[in-house]
């Protein structure tokens, strides 16, 4: 099973950035500004990916709270960035590049005591209560390392998909998306793979960076574009600098990603897929219910014997997927919603969860119907017995395909 060996623990970066926002307030240097944004990052994507199985308060706190430093620390990491462009790309000396080097160092000095005054008013305190809540609601979750191992498969789709995009289209706007999904995908990967990929981290960090590099350009040129208009002077020759190391960045990021044994299609192979895949997805939606209050719960020699009147039942149906009964009955016999179950202003049981990847809607609304058959909007206790409950989704199952 993928990641079975990895510790799980969500709050690891938050302990980090109490280390690095205490080292930011001491000396607001733009190494440790940026060791801090990063850590706060990285608590950001983790919040987001688990809330999508946890809607529980404390993980919308611990993003609001880490992207409200963020934002702050935001601006004299700009300006220093764009400094380190403007001196690597200056040939030699002209007015155009000094004047937008002495705004962005202006923009540095107020963005650095800015940072230092966000660094030293950050409560501690509530961030270390939070991160205390947060650790005890992720290991309530039923399967968190199946949970987790779905969660980084669904950050590589994304980012696969928006590679893709910004392949084809090859947009400014575009990049920044693949960027930005690549970032999330890394940083999940690193929250919850095992120590033995991390050379794949690193290919996952130059994808990132490259990206990110790019980017930089791309605000590069939108700043000198817009002095330039104020000014009435030209930006050609800082537009053909720019342009070039852009190229290069790209050239060099297509030749590491798609070449023969292309990065997406190696880190596929080391995520969950067949009956891992489907284990992941039962995981996750449990989780979700676990979340919701739904009762959830496993009686083995339950489900051995439903599973198996099934098969009986369904064996000479050839109409049926039996694998795909077998994935709805893993659900079905796991969670009841109960009759208090707050469902109803989302149209239905099940409805209110997040679909698992490899599960379809037509999935979802078969387990609706085993789960609540009289009325889709209020919950239903599940049958005690076995045999009730087989019917249920045989019934479903030739309803769907019949």
């Amino acid at each position: 099973m993928p990641f079975q060996d990895s510790p799980i623990d969500p709050t690891h970066w938050m302990r980090q950035v109490l280390q690095r926002q205490k080292a930011a307030k001491e000396s607001p240097s733009e190494k440790n500004i940026h060791k801090l944004r990063v850590a706060l990052r990285r608590c950001r994507t983790i919040a987001e990916a688990i809330r999508g199985v946890d809607p529980h308060p404390s993980w919308r706190k611990m993003r609001r709270r880490a992207k409200a430093l963020f934002s702050t620390l935001g601006p004299a990491r700009e300006a220093q960035v764009l400094i380190g462009w403007i001196e690597e790309l200056s040939e030699e000396p002209d007015a155009l590049g000094a004047k937008l080097l002495d705004a962005l160092r202006r923009e540095e000095a107020r963005g650095v005591r800015t940072s230092k005054k966000a660094a030293a008013s950050f409560d501690r305190t509530a961030w270390k209560k939070l991160a205390r809540r947060i650790h005890r609601r992720f290991q309530e979750l039923p399967h968190p390392r199946l949970v987790a191992s779905h969660l980084i498969l669904e950050r590589w789709a994304a980012a696969t998909e928006d590679n893709l995009s910004a392949l084809r289209a090859n947009q400014p706007e575009a990049w920044h998306r693949a960027r930005i999904s690549i970032k999330r995908f890394r940083y999940t990967w690193e929250a919850f793979a095992p120590r033995s990929l991390k050379p794949v981290s690193k290919e996952l960090k130059f994808a990132q960076d490259a990206l990110g590099d790019v980017h930089d350009l791309d605000v590069l040129q939108d700043r000198f574009d817009a002095l330039a208009k104020e000014h009435g002077e030209s930006a050609v020759e800082w537009t053909r600098r720019i342009h070039r190391c852009r190229t290069r960045l790209l050239s060099d990021y297509r030749q590491r990603t798609m070449h023969r044994q292309a990065l997406w299609t190696r880190l596929r192979g080391k995520l969950a897929s067949g009956r891992q895949l489907e284990a992941a997805g039962v995981a996750r939606l449990i989780a979700q219910a676990h979340a919701l209050g739904w009762t959830v719960g496993h009686e083995p020699r339950r489900f051995a014997l439903a599973q198996r009147m099934l098969e009986e039942q369904l064996a000479r149906e050839s109409d049926i997927d039996l694998r795909r009964a077998r994935k709805l009955l893993s659900v079905a016999l796991r969670v009841d919603p109960g009759p208090d179950a707050d469902h109803r202003r989302n149209g239905g049981v099940l409805e209110v969860l997040e679909r698992p990847l490899g599960w379809s809607r037509e999935d979802l609304l078969i387990l609706r119907d085993v789960l609540a058959p009289n009325d889709p909007c209020v919950g239903q206790t599940l049958k005690s017995q076995e045999r009730a409950i087989a019917e249920d989704v045989r019934a479903a199952l030739e309803a769907s395909w019949i």
